[in-house]
């Protein structure tokens, strides 16, 4: 096997090991499963493995794959955010400062991996290529369902108490249509 080949599935082993010491250190520091599936290190971990798995299956045959490396992508953000918690779980001590920059870490991480990684993928899905040919059907039936979904929304601006920032118009319609009532922040929240 080359170098090339063998690289995705090295780096698979090490995120299946970073989420096999996160759940020793879940189990060590006096947690149950149950724990595990209040905190979302049984879903993660479920997603950091099969993502970085596929992704590596993918990335040994077809090195440099777009889709390969997204699926990468995302299972390393979820296996980071595992490791985390693993982390926190109160097995290795940790000073007030370095808790809270892992918190931070293990509860962000994630969130690029999925809100960019997960859109991507379906955009070049199945060949790898932005908008590829074969998608434009349901490019077509997911812009139409989104318009028609866009003509039931309500029609408000919202305006800061001061006046200050302009128009920020929700809804349909566009910046600065004076036709639309103009609430404050205030009338805004009442009204949710």
């Amino acid at each position: 096997m080359s170098g090339k080949r063998a690289a995705p599935i090295a780096a698979c082993a090490i995120a299946i090991l970073l989420v096999a010491a996160s759940w020793v250190m879940w189990f060590a520091g006096g947690f149950s499963l149950t724990d595990a599936a209040g905190s979302y290190l049984l879903s993660n971990s479920a997603i950091a493995v099969t993502f970085w798995g596929f992704g590596a299956v993918v990335l040994a045959n077809r090195p440099g794959h777009r889709i390969g490396l997204l699926f990468a992508g995302i299972g390393t953000g979820y296996a980071l955010s595992v490791t985390c918690l693993g982390v926190r779980s109160g097995v290795i001590p940790l000073s007030a400062a370095w808790e809270r920059l892992i918190d931070l870490i293990g509860i962000t991480i994630w969130i690029p991996a999925i809100a960019v990684g997960l859109p991507l993928i379906l955009q070049l899905f199945p060949n790898g290529r932005a908008l590829s040919p074969s998608t434009t059907g349901l490019d077509r039936f997911v812009l139409a369902r989104f318009r028609r979904s866009q003509l039931g929304l309500p029609r408000f601006a919202v305006s800061t108490p001061s006046g200050l920032s302009g128009w920020v118009v929700i809804g349909a319609g566009s910046r600065g249509d004076t036709r639309l009532p103009k609430l404050t922040r205030d009338e805004l929240y009442r009204s949710i």
